[in-house]
């Protein structure tokens, strides 16, 4: 799978025209609304489509309340960002939301809910996937862990260089 979508309810519809546009483009895309199923065990199923997926986008909303889900949702997409080097996170701030504070270190992208420019968001956050690395790396843990980290750290730091360099009607945040 492609992209992770995690939201609040507060933000379905959005989450809901994001995934459209993306699966559009040819993008395999995972909504809890869409794919989660009475009887499943949601869970389990949502931490297996953050492992699976190669970008989580959180949307956040102004005055947004944070819900038991979204917490499992972004704990489980840091851990997974961590041990594996393709993953990508990425925040949409909507109007004039703000990151909680575990992402306020990461690069950003803002979109207007008025504005309607789905096809620059859309646009954005394909070409950050297609920065992706195809392969995966699992972080060890032991003697060389800490050097690993190190490494990780520079890449994540390499990538948020490269979508402050992104072009488009798009405001990159940089804390």
């Amino acid at each position: 799978m492609d992209i992770f979508i995690s939201h609040s309810a507060q933000s379905e519809d959005i989450a809901t025209k994001l995934a459209e546009a993306l699966e559009d483009r040819g993008f395999s895309t995972w909504v809890d609304a869409q794919q989660l199923k009475p009887g499943n065990k949601w869970q389990d199923a949502i931490e297996k489509a953050i492992e699976d997926a190669r970008m989580v986008v959180f949307l956040f909303e102004p005055r947004q309340p944070i819900g038991r889900w979204q917490q499992l949702e972004w704990s489980k997409a840091l851990e997974s960002a961590w041990l594996t080097q393709n993953k990508k996170l990425v925040s949409l701030l909507i109007d004039d939301a703000e990151p909680p504070t575990f992402l306020q270190n990461w690069q950003h992208l803002r979109i207007r809910r008025q504005a309607r420019n789905w096809d620059d968001t859309v646009r954005n956050l394909i070409a950050l996937w297609k920065t992706s690395s195809p392969r995966q790396r699992k972080i060890t843990r032991g003697k060389n862990s800490w050097n690993q980290w190190l490494n990780r750290l520079e890449e994540l730091k390499d990538e948020a260089r490269t979508l402050k360099n992104a072009d488009g009607d798009i405001e990159l945040v940089d804390r």
